[in-house]
């Protein structure tokens, strides 16, 4: 054989293993230039995401706040304490109205008489309520 067809064959094997070589380097940038793209894609939502619930964080704390202004009011410190504590302004009239003998008052889920206000495990179901309404008192 001579000399510059050892060379073309050499050299041919050579540029094959060049370009199969070229070949394998190319695909894996393009998987690694293509797992960058779908991580940052994914980041991307993420921040979407948490933007989002900045945003929704944001108008709790914007209604978090104004009801605290609310609460600092005169308004509703004279309300709270008209409701809770049974005051009154000074030039105010309370009007009592007082609830009838055989009325029960409901308490917590429980009932509670006028009597004496004795609390009962006894509470009367929707239909005989019902049949009250209609018929009268049942006996």
């Amino acid at each position: 054989m001579t000399r510059s067809r050892k060379q073309n064959l050499t050299g041919g094997v050579f540029s094959k293993f060049l370009v199969i070589f070229l070949i394998i380097i190319f695909l894996l940038f393009l998987i690694g230039i293509a797992r960058e793209y779908f991580h940052k894609k994914d980041l991307n939502s993420d921040i979407d995401e948490l933007s989002q619930e900045l945003d929704n964080l944001k108008l709790n704390q914007d209604k978090f706040l104004s009801s605290i202004e609310s609460y600092q009011t005169d308004f509703f410190t004279e309300q709270e304490a008209r409701e809770k504590f049974n005051m009154k302004k000074s030039g105010e009239q309370v009007v009592v109205i007082p609830i009838e003998d055989k009325q029960l008052v409901l308490i917590d889920n429980k009932v509670a008489s006028d009597h004496g206000n004795e609390l009962n495990n006894i509470k009367s179901s929707n239909l005989l309520d019902w049949w009250d309404y209609f018929f009268g008192e049942r006996s």
